[in-house]
């Protein structure tokens, strides 16, 4: 089978949904920006996956059955938002490997990947010196607070994740919540209007060394059944190619 992949645009889930279809034995091709009909043509495929907006077919004529992760309601038009849409792509980890040499930097006593400005009575707490707990948070804008370390790449936070005494996320965040179990670091929900709670998790994590887990989310049932893979495999049982979709689920495993 000959499977292009067309990027209109960067994100995150798809290009997980790509990296798993390509442990595969298919042939691959990869293409982004402007269309190149005669290349495609030469290329052949038997599958185009693509994420144009508003469109569920590929813009060239071809025999290619098209996949189209967009926000359309369509047989083969997938929606990673969309929790309605019957094509709704439910929430997955990648897996990353979190195994590293023990490093410092990715050690601390509580890590946040977004802005901490969202639980300002828990941040307050943790930058407070007579606390003495080592914050460290990752945003793409920049904040003039303690703990403040920029941005990594994706395939870091697993790492940091491992080597932290807790990692505060939020509840409605699924995907960060299973991220943190597969990359076995310890989750400690924030709620909005629950902030003492949190703040007392954060506490016994740092100096009770507690664990936390969430219910329905233990990483033996994230690995079984909410991963890229699943999803890729899910995409393909869905309109039809059962032995692909079966193959899918044969490659699972660790990625880099």
């Amino acid at each position: 089978m000959k499977i292009l992949f067309y990027r209109n645009s960067y994100n995150p889930l798809f290009e997980s949904i790509i990296y798993t279809i390509t442990k595969t034995k298919s042939k691959f091709g990869f293409l982004s920006g402007s269309i190149n009909k005669e290349s495609i043509e030469k290329f052949g495929p038997d599958i185009i996956m693509h994420n144009i907006p508003d469109r569920t077919d590929f813009p060239i004529e071809n025999n290619a059955i098209s996949i189209a992760f967009n926000e359309i309601e369509s047989k083969n038009s997938f929606s990673f938002n969309d929790e309605k849409s019957e094509n709704y792509i439910k929430p997955f980890v990648s897996l990353k490997s979190s195994d590293h040499k023990e490093e410092k930097k990715y050690c601390s006593d509580i890590v946040y990947v977004g802005s901490p400005m969202i639980f300002q009575s828990i941040l307050d707490f943790l930058v407070d010196p007579k606390n003495k707990i080592q914050f460290k948070f990752f945003s793409p804008q920049p904040h003039n607070i303690s703990g403040y370390c920029g941005v990594c790449d994706n395939r870091e936070y697993f790492k940091y994740y491992k080597s932290s005494k807790g990692c505060i996320v939020e509840k409605k965040d699924i995907i960060r919540q299973m991220d943190i179990v597969i990359s076995d670091g310890n989750p400690i929900i924030f709620e909005k209007n629950k902030s003492d709670e949190a703040i007392n998790k954060i506490k016994e994590a740092v100096f009770e060394g507690k664990k936390f887990t969430i219910e329905g989310l233990s990483k033996d049932e994230i690995f079984e059944k909410h991963t890229a893979f699943d999803r890729a495999s899910e995409i393909f049982n869905k309109i039809g190619l059962k032995k692909f979709s079966q193959e899918i689920i044969n490659s699972k495993g660790w990625t880099e």
